[in-house]
């Protein structure tokens, strides 16, 4: 395709219609076929997914239940695709659906995202879709399946679309886990992450790297009134010392009101991490530094002053 005469809208897509375009696509991308990555036991020749087709990117809205919902152009992440995209278009057409009349897109929220930021430069690119025709059930475990492949959403990620999804199509935490193929633990724990009240994100240094162990650790306590009293009055006095900690230190004191175990993360001059110290169950100290030290304030002097600060606090019992 000649993207130096082709990358205009189709401007016959008349409000954000759908235009019928297989005439303007090439021979090999007609002949690509993009099946579902989930099976919803639809009969083999009554595909879920309608013909490639353009569509205004404009009226592609990102879908709420999705783990990536919201993605947002990064220059240093998306630089690469972004080049490409504007050199050759978009290969790999967008899945959408509708949803309470609007169209939402289950997989490409990427490539939406850079397509939208090449517009704002001046730079039309045509966008490619097909259109699945699911019920929302289905169309949030098609979303959650097209990560397959790609790097896996964080548990924070997951846990939100989790809980849109049992707050706006589905109550019974058993039929999201059977249509997500997820455990019912799993969906449990998700929901407990999705619903951290602010006392706990507060104190955690890095709230959307907490994991379902963190929700299996908290979430008994935080069921229990008289329990989850005590842990916020933990919390509120750690915050009122403007203190934070790991995911694992704070789980772990507010569970048991100590701090002598948790892993501490040792970050540079511009709070980036690139180890930790922590004390082990026999009270020994170990140090752990990622590749990211050699960059630490250029030079040795810096990294003996950040790791000697970090082991003075873990001996006395701070991290």
């Amino acid at each position: 395709m000649d993207h130096q005469t082709d990358l205009a809208l189709d401007h016959a897509d008349i409000n954000g219609e759908i235009s019928n375009s297989t005439e303007a696509i090439p021979d090999a991308l007609q002949r690509k076929t993009v099946l579902p990555l989930v099976d919803f036991d639809m009969p083999e020749a009554g595909s879920v997914l309608g013909p490639v087709m353009f569509r205004d990117p404009t009226v592609c809205h990102t879908f709420a239940g999705a783990p990536r919902a919201g993605y947002r152009y990064d220059e240093r992440r998306d630089a690469d695709l972004a080049a490409d995209i504007e050199a050759h278009g978009i290969i790999d057409p967008l899945i959408l659906t509708m949803m309470q009349g609007r169209t939402v897109i289950l997989s490409g929220n990427r490539r939406h995202a850079i397509v939208m930021h090449l517009r704002s430069r001046g730079i039309e690119v045509r966008l490619p879709v097909r259109i699945a025709d699911f019920k929302r059930l289905e169309a949030v475990a098609f979303a959650t399946a097209c990560n397959t492949g790609r790097a896996a959403p964080t548990a924070m990620e997951l846990a939100r679309s989790v809980k849109w999804t049992l707050d706006n199509v589905e109550e019974s935490q058993a039929a999201v886990a059977r249509a997500l193929a997820m455990d019912q633990a799993k969906v449990s724990h998700l929901c407990v992450l999705a619903s951290l009240p602010n006392w706990v994100t507060d104190i955690v240094t890095d709230p959307e790297g907490l994991s379902e162990n963190f929700a299996a650790m908290i979430g008994p306590g935080l069921a229990d009134e008289e329990q989850q009293q005590v842990m916020k009055e933990r919390a509120q006095e750690l915050a009122a010392a403007n203190v934070t900690l790991a995911g694992p230190a704070v789980a772990r004191y507010l569970r048991t009101g100590e701090r002598t175990a948790a892993a501490s993360e040792i970050r540079d001059v511009q709070g980036a991490v690139f180890g930790s110290v922590k004390r082990d169950p026999r009270n020994g100290i170990s140090v752990r530094l990622s590749p990211k030290w050699q960059k630490v304030g250029g030079g040795p002097a810096a990294i003996v002053t950040l790791v000697t600060e970090a082991l003075v606090s873990a001996m006395h019992g701070d991290t």
